[in-house]
């Protein structure tokens, strides 16, 4: 993935240059799952108002567009 491994547990570098200590977080304390997937610090991530479930969510999505909504299919 590109990460280079600084030796003896010093901590990494991810692919854009950030360094990462040996716990994994960088400066602003970001850092990788397992998955490969950057996480912002708690403070950057956005934030969902916990009043809504994940019913309403869905039904958000679902209902993204409606008949009055200007759709062109002209490619």
């Amino acid at each position: 993935m590109d990460f280079y491994i600084l030796p003896d547990n010093q901590g990494y570098y991810d692919p854009h240059g950030v360094y990462f200590n040996a716990e994994g977080f960088n400066a602003d304390g970001g850092y990788y799952d397992q998955a490969g997937r950057y996480w912002p610090p708690r403070s950057q991530r956005k934030r969902v108002a916990k009043d809504i479930d994940d019913d309403e969510l869905i039904k958000q999505f679902e209902d993204g567009l409606n008949e009055t909504d200007d759709v062109h299919d002209d490619f």
